[in-house]
């Protein structure tokens, strides 16, 4: 009887172990689909050259996390041709995995993007700026 007993709670013991677990690995597998998702969309979202298809945003499909709609804000990085683009997703979710939004920053070198005036702009800049420099920096 008392083994039965001491056998019983050895078993609660290891299978409730066993069920801990479990949930953390499950979490992290959403976590690393959702990512994959997050990473597929983003290189699509990339390909694309032209600004203004760009800022228009879109739809995607997703192996994992449901259709995912896209938008992103580009703003100008303080260096020539440099672009800092803000791409946000927002996954309609399915069965398995929640609606989610995911927000991510990416700076992005592309020359075609950058307007000729701001481009002049900060030319100038740079040039006062290294002009300055060497004006500080002469014996």
């Amino acid at each position: 009887m008392v083994a039965v007993a001491l056998f019983a709670i050895a078993v609660t013991v290891l299978s409730q172990s066993f069920l801990n677990g479990l949930v953390p690995l499950a979490q992290f597998k959403k976590q690393r689909s959702v990512e994959q998702d997050v990473r597929f969309v983003r290189r699509q979202v990339f390909s694309i050259k032209d600004r203004k298809e760009l800022e228009e945003g879109g739809e995607i499909e997703t192996a994992t996390s449901g259709l995912a709609h896209w938008e992103v804000e580009i703003e100008q990085a303080g260096v020539i041709d440099l672009h800092k683009v803000t791409l946000t997703i927002r996954f309609s979710g399915n069965t398995r995995y929640r609606a989610q939004t995911i927000s991510r920053t990416h700076y992005l070198l592309r020359p075609l993007w950058s307007d000729a005036d701001e481009r002049s702009e900060l030319l100038q800049e740079k040039r006062e700026l290294v002009q300055e420099r060497r004006r500080n920096h002469q014996p």
